[in-house]
């Protein structure tokens, strides 16, 4: 299943699944403003229900604000909440505009075949001003959350990233990275980074290692 159908089956639930995960949500949110304050123009991409959107360009002090997301259910709820809206994916969005923020959270790239990341990623780096960052984060698959065991045989037998999580009795893929991916397919993307966090998927709790949550970064063009 894409992920337009994995989240137009979500949308309905989005706010409750949001709230079951405030503390890392929060976590990530307060991320950002330390790097990006009153930017002019905020995108973005993966939206959801908006409701977050919303918030962080209040808290980064934001004077445009758009976004997008592929899912036609999350659209019907978020496009109201936006400056402008567009229901599309990373890979495919265009504007002529350049964004001084652009935000891709909770493991938006989690749902982008293998195939379509690279040219997700440098469509993101052709649509940054030339002092804009990129903020995104991502399920990680050598968190150590996830037992210390099961990240080791990750490493040792490079087991794939591809997980399935349950949702109302249904499976529903996802991809965790490595750090050496998400470092990879940001330089081929042309893509540099000015930060990277750890964030505990449970307690919210920020730490400089990767190996302690899911992956956060901040990163800007070469």
């Amino acid at each position: 299943m894409d992920a337009a159908k994995i989240y137009d089956k979500m949308a309905g639930s989005y706010q409750n699944l949001s709230t079951g995960r405030f503390a890392y949500l929060r976590a990530v949110t307060d991320i950002i403003p330390k790097h990006s304050l009153d930017p002019l123009q905020y995108l973005d991409v993966g939206c959801g229900d908006g409701d977050r959107t919303v918030e962080i360009a209040a808290i980064v002090g934001a004077l445009w604000v758009e976004a997008i997301d592929i899912s036609s259910e999350m659209a019907k709820i978020a496009e109201s909440k936006m400056d402008k809206f567009e229901c599309t994916s990373m890979k495919n969005y265009f504007s002529l505009d350049s964004y001084d923020l652009i935000t891709a959270l909770w493991n938006v790239l989690g749902h982008i075949k293998e195939a379509d990341r690279l040219e997700s990623l440098k469509n993101m780096e052709m649509h940054l001003t030339t002092d804009g960052l990129f903020i995104f984060d991502v399920n990680n698959r050598y968190n150590l959350g996830y037992g210390f065991w099961n990240v080791v045989k990750n490493i040792i037998f490079r087991r794939s990233g591809w997980h399935t999580f349950k949702f109302k009795g249904e499976e529903f893929p996802t991809y965790l990275y490595s750090p050496r991916e998400i470092k990879g397919l940001l330089k081929k993307a042309g893509l540099e980074i000015v930060k990277k966090y750890g964030v505990d998927y449970e307690t919210g709790k920020v730490s400089k290692s990767l190996f302690r949550g899911q992956m956060v970064f901040v990163v800007r063009r070469k």
